[in-house]
């Protein structure tokens, strides 16, 4: 189970994750993270479940929350730019998180990203992430939903960090890796851009069978063929 003081003190983050609230059940944390904001809360809060009852991923497919995993929303910031893209942020931080989970535990060298927002081992689903906005004065609050298959049981395809290590994973640790990550994700993108970070997702790119790219507007591209989300699935292996 998540030990919220002990990850206080892993946290190496200049602001997310300081502000740290946790339920044992829910059935969304972004629904109580955008109450928080509502009330006042500011860049930077997270809210943890032991377990949603209604997650959702991406065009609301449910996503299974059970016991053992990371179910993490976190408020990164605004962004002053209506027209800015929440899909190259999607994309950035989904990069972010795999970079710093396979750093943390060398074990998982070779986490990929499936476009536009999975983790993915092997073909398996191990996480995904979801952007969400809200309408601001003059600007646009930003927050991430995460979840992520640590050491519980997800049903096919997914797959969870425990059974690629062999053993039980620390899921307090887990999760101040990837709160630092979104961090880090969300100010590169917010500073730096997309351009930063494409060839670089481009790199860890699961594409299953296809040839696959992901060009400078975050969309994927298929033997010319360009695609937005929704309209083409690179599937799961299995």
């Amino acid at each position: 189970m998540l030990q919220p003081q002990r990850l206080q003190r892993l946290l190496t983050t200049s602001y997310c994750g300081r502000d740290l609230w946790q339920v044992c059940q829910t059935p969304s944390t972004n629904q109580i993270l955008w109450r928080r904001w509502q009330r006042g809360g500011r860049p930077g809060m997270a809210v943890v479940a032991t377990r949603q009852l209604a997650g959702q991923g991406q065009w609301g497919r449910p996503w299974h929350s059970d016991p053992g995993g990371l179910y993490l929303s976190l408020l990164l910031g605004e962004t002053p730019d209506p027209q800015a893209s929440l899909l190259t942020l999607g994309l950035t931080l989904a990069w972010s998180v795999a970079v710093a989970l396979e750093t943390w535990q060398p074990t998982w060298q070779g986490l990929q990203v499936k476009w536009p927002n999975d983790l993915v081992w092997q073909g398996a689903k191990v996480g995904g992430l979801l952007v969400q906005t809200r309408s601001g004065s003059g600007s646009r609050p930003l927050a991430v939903g995460i979840g992520l298959n640590v050491n519980n049981q997800p049903p096919p395809p997914g797959l969870a960090l425990k059974a690629i290590l062999g053993s039980r994973v620390d899921l307090t640790a887990v999760a101040a890796v990837v709160i630092g990550a979104l961090e880090q994700g969300f100010e590169t993108w917010h500073n730096r851009g997309w351009s930063r970070v494409q060839h670089h997702y481009q790199a860890k790119l699961w594409t299953g069978t296809a040839m696959a790219q992901v060009n400078a507007a975050g969309l994927l591209e298929i033997n010319g063929v360009t695609y937005a989300p929704g309209e083409f699935s690179l599937g799961y292996k299995g």
